[in-house]
């Protein structure tokens, strides 16, 4: 099992990196600002609760479309997700 998320998660990072000479400065920018709203959901729920208490999620299935939406560079559905982890 875990060599099968191992899979998944190098597959779809290879193909951000893939992706990332293309980018235009507004790809980037999406980009910075849905990986700020997950860091910005880590630091929450660390204050909140506990160290990586954000990827507790994981096992909810709230964090499921976090890779996938990486991937298909769908950074907006990530600012999304990170804004709906810990709500301010």
């Amino acid at each position: 099992m875990g060599r099968r998320y191992a899979d998944v998660i190098v597959e779809r990072l290879a193909r951000v990196a893939a992706a990332m000479p293309g980018w235009d400065a507004a790809t980037r920018t999406a980009f910075v600002r849905g990986e700020r709203a997950i860091v910005d959901a880590q630091v929450r729920g660390w204050r909140r609760e506990a160290p990586w208490a954000a990827w507790q999620h994981l096992r909810t299935g709230e964090l499921v479309q976090y890779g996938e939406s990486l991937a298909a560079g769908r950074f907006d559905l990530i600012e999304q997700l990170g804004a709906a982890l810990y709500p301010n």
